[in-house]
């Protein structure tokens, strides 16, 4: 075998190069082309605004991954009709966007389908994707154009001028330099914060509860300001009666002292009355006590008296001889004390009226013994008996 290749020599070296070309033709094809001539595929027409740099060649991909091509391009009076050819087993969204974008500044351009679901409806074949999904990336000649127009309206000395200071700021030459130290001290700060991530991202979230309490009460807050207001306005309205009333006030607050200690010594007498009544009605407790048995058993003999259905009593039609002493009445709200009244005597013109007792039995004519004697005084009255 060696020895018959030793022999065809030049046949087996170009055996080996059609079989080299032929492999690497099938790379081409197959490889970089993306030549599948067995595979199922369905087509779409794409509709976009412009060209975008779109062309024949160009690609299809789903998020980035290459799934068909572009097979030709129609021009239309309002946008422009790009038909692709995509791979069977690539289902896409019906609301899916369209974007024709480039690899790079260069070009490469391509369609790039970026669904917001994975689920349906999916696009069949002949399927027409709007113009409203279909946008264009702006193209590297038009940005250029526009990046010079910028250029252009810049003032080179301004710049100039701009380029120095910005080398002051940043101290080159010279150790004095405000600026970086802020940026390193800016750095630093946030590596720090970095260390205590956890407690930051509490701090921040605790700040966040604090600004949605804040934002729940913020009506609460602007019914406060607003009844705030109203109340300054109102103070504002009434600065003439406010001045008087500060003016006033030391002499008004003066006054009402001197008619509170006016007042005082009444009320302590009132006091000592309601204390002098208690000890009245402690001092008469016992009498109280056998008074209230006696009404209850005159009450009690007072039900004898119904009997047959009516009420039996008796009365007298002859009349009551009655006296009055002169004694000055007394206010009901005095309390009086343990005395008595010392000089007593009836106060009567009916000559035929006897009175009991020994001071006031009959006498005879011209004898005034039993009256009152000359000058005394009817409102007299004992010692108190508690002394």
């Amino acid at each position: 075998m060696i020895a018959l290749l030793k022999k065809h020599s030049v046949l087996a070296g170009n055996i080996g190069l059609v079989l080299v070309m032929l492999l690497g033709l099938a790379y081409l094809t197959f490889g970089s082309l993306g030549w599948r001539p067995l595979a199922k595929t369905y087509g779409l027409t794409v509709e976009l605004p412009n060209s975008g740099g779109i062309q024949t060649t160009s690609d299809v991909y789903l998020r980035g991954a290459r799934i068909g091509t572009v097979d030709s391009i129609q021009v239309h009076p309002d946008h422009v009709a790009a038909k692709v050819t995509i791979e069977d087993g690539h289902k896409i969204n019906r609301n899916s966007i369209v974007r024709a974008s480039g690899l790079s500044a260069a070009g490469e351009q391509f369609l790039d389908f970026r669904p917001t679901t994975s689920d349906g409806p999916y696009f069949r074949n002949g399927d027409v994707v709007p113009k409203s999904q279909a946008s264009v990336a702006i193209p590297f000649p038009k940005m250029l154009e526009t990046t010079l127009k910028v250029v252009d309206q810049i003032d080179p000395a301004k710049l100039s001028r701009t380029i120095e200071q910005l080398d002051i700021a940043l101290g080159r030459g010279h150790d004095g330099n405000d600026l970086r130290v802020l940026l390193d001290s800016a750095g630093t700060v946030f590596a720090d914060l970095y260390k205590v991530l956890p407690q930051t991202q509490n701090l921040i979230n605790n700040a966040g509860a604090i600004l949605n309490t804040s934002s729940g009460i913020q009506p609460d807050l602007q019914r406060l300001v607003g009844g705030g207001s109203a109340v300054i306005n109102a103070a504002m309205a009434a600065d003439k009666e406010l001045r008087t009333l500060l003016g006033n006030g030391a002499t008004q607050v003066t006054s009402l002292t001197g008619s509170l200690n006016e007042i005082r010594d009444p009320i302590t007498d009132v006091l000592k009355q309601f204390r002098e009544i208690a000890r009245q009605g402690s001092l008469r407790a016992p009498a109280i006590a056998a008074l209230l048995p006696s009404i209850r058993d005159a009450s009690s003999k007072s039900l004898s008296m119904f009997h047959n259905g009516a009420w039996w009593a008796m009365g007298s039609v002859y009349p009551r001889p009655s006296c009055n002493y002169p004694v000055m009445p007394t206010r009901p709200t005095r309390i009086q004390e343990l005395t008595i009244p010392l000089n007593l005597y009836c106060v009567t013109e009916d000559p035929n009226q006897q009175i009991r007792g020994a001071a006031n039995a009959p006498r005879p004519p011209g004898d005034d013994t039993a009256g009152p004697p000359p000058n005394f005084d009817p409102n007299a009255r004992t010692v108190p008996l508690d002394r």
